[in-house]
């Protein structure tokens, strides 16, 4: 829970929003004060965009503080996270344009880096440049996904996405960033230990992904961090060891 107090001392009465900025929070409810009686607004992840007060990607919630009123908010899920903004409505939407358009400009460099490898794929049929462009394309949907834009433009009615298969679609990362590590250096047998460690990382993105559907949100997601962590650390060795042998 938490509990504040907000009170506009000019005579503007000017419209301000407050902002919830942790994209997935699974549930918000936001008390307020209206004509001496209590309001509840209820949003977060689990819940469909269509049903939030205002169509923004952060949870928002409209204000009137003209007395000094309290507000409560409360939050569930794991994990949990309270970051809030108060701003003037006009500003509040002229920073989400700019943030439209710096995210924007990312996204575009994310779908052109699938779209050329892509393309090199079809043309040289090379697996590596496959598995390449699957491991951008989820890293592009998982971080569409952190900073609150899938739940906008991608999957809006589909709250799935923002939980069990944030830590589905992890594993699919990590599963493709290993496979093309193991086309692109040409590991085989001929370097065991490194042919080991690749399988084994493997083994790792394919068990992430089915965490997901094993653990809960919370335990899948801290399994696939952790594990993650260590395949980095995988394929940077090998990196090092195929420089080593000249290749």
């Amino acid at each position: 829970w938490a509990r504040f107090f907000l009170k506009e001392e000019s005579k503007l009465n000017k419209r301000w929003i407050l902002s919830f900025n942790f994209y997935l929070q699974d549930e918000i409810s936001f008390f307020k004060k209206e004509k001496g009686l209590w309001k509840e607004i209820k949003t977060g992840d689990y819940f469909p965009f269509s049903k939030r007060e205002i169509k923004a990607r952060p949870f928002a919630f409209n204000i009137e503080p003209n007395n000094e009123n309290p507000y409560f908010i409360r939050v569930k899920g794991n994990p949990s996270r309270i970051d809030l903004t108060l701003l003037e409505s006009d500003t509040f939407f002229e920073k989400e344009s700019e943030n439209n358009y710096i995210y924007g400009l990312f996204f575009g460099l994310v779908i052109a880096m699938i779209a050329y490898n892509g393309f090199i794929f079809i043309s040289t049929k090379s697996l590596s440049y496959f598995y390449y462009t699957l491991y951008v394309f989820f890293y592009g949907f998982l971080l569409s996904t952190y900073s609150g834009f899938g739940q906008v433009f991608l999957y809006n009615r589909f709250t799935w996405f923002n939980n069990t298969g944030l830590a589905f679609f992890t594993g699919l990362m990590e599963l493709f960033l290993i496979l093309f590590t193991f086309s692109y250096l040409k590991v085989d047998k001929s370097t065991p230990k490194t042919y080991k460690a690749v399988i084994f990382s493997i083994c790792i993105g394919i068990f992430v992904s089915l965490s997901a559907f094993l653990f809960p949100y919370g335990i899948s997601m801290r399994i696939g961090v952790f594990l993650g962590t260590i395949l980095a650390l995988i394929v940077f060795f090998a990196g090092l060891y195929k420089i080593k042998l000249n290749y």
